[in-house]
């Protein structure tokens, strides 16, 4: 099972690896996905209100999805001071708790803060369990997807509240971001100021937008009108769920 819990909400896949096939993927909804603590009550209530959920597993994986990370390239990575990655850009309280994904393909690590009030709940529920960033699991799909690509190929994995900026040439990453938005404005000032910073071409460079997107989304038709070569990333996983289809981290998150 992959539980995803953070800024998205709160997002439960089951997979019989035996099969290959995913059984149930169920999305809960949050009070207030911006509180640890409202996270752990709406996480308690979903385990309890969802005979899915109610099960033994063979395997547990939680995804923290939040702001509250940094890329490090591993040639500076220092495991006793993985603070000191975060406190210039994330307001770090002195009882956080820091960890970090090794990611040795990209030569880079996700240092980050887990909601560690959900990691202690998953280990008294059901035992020795992983845990990662969101941003960990996306970065190592997108590189095996752009392995082949001779120019750079900028993706952005939509979501309600927020959008991941992600840009590789071949398997080399070239940038990872996340912004904010509550506006097809807001999106597309960002879309246009990273297009500007990386020096992509509007005419020539291809966008893939992803996640919480289709053709009728206000955030794809905007980007469609600036930069020619705007489609849709295609789930190279299979699945019969509709809603999963468009969750791209619990689908790659196994």
């Amino acid at each position: 099972m992959s539980i995803q819990t953070g800024l998205s909400g709160l997002s439960f896949c089951v997979k019989d690896t035996a099969s290959n096939s995913f059984e149930h993927y169920i999305e809960h909804p949050t009070l207030d996905n911006n509180s640890p603590e409202s996270l752990l009550k709406d996480l308690i209530n979903a385990f309890e209100s969802n005979p899915a959920l109610q099960t033994e597993f063979d395997s547990v994986r939680v995804i923290h999805d939040n702001a509250l990370s940094s890329i490090v390239p591993l040639e500076i990575l220092d495991p006793e001071k993985l603070g000191d990655y975060l406190k210039f850009n994330v307001a770090l309280l002195p009882d956080d708790f820091v960890a970090y994904d090794e990611l040795n393909n990209l030569n880079c690590a996700v240092v980050f803060v887990p909601f560690v009030n959900i990691n202690n709940y998953v280990y008294e529920h059901f035992g020795s369990f992983e845990y990662h960033h969101q941003s960990s699991i996306l970065l190592q799909r997108l590189q095996s997807l752009s392995a082949n690509d001779d120019e750079k190929v900028l993706r952005l994995h939509i979501q309600e509240k927020y959008f991941d900026a992600i840009c590789f040439k071949g398997d080399q990453l070239i940038c990872y971001n996340r912004f904010n938005h509550q506006t097809p404005h807001d999106f597309l000032f960002y879309l246009l100021f990273l297009v500007e910073q990386l020096g992509l071409d509007p005419e020539k460079v291809t966008c893939e937008l992803f996640g919480k997107v289709d053709e009728m989304s206000p955030c794809y038709k905007e980007a469609y009108k600036y930069i020619r070569h705007t489609n849709l990333l295609k789930p190279k996983v299979e699945t019969n769920l509709i809603n999963l289809k468009k969750n791209f981290v619990a689908l790659n998150s196994f």
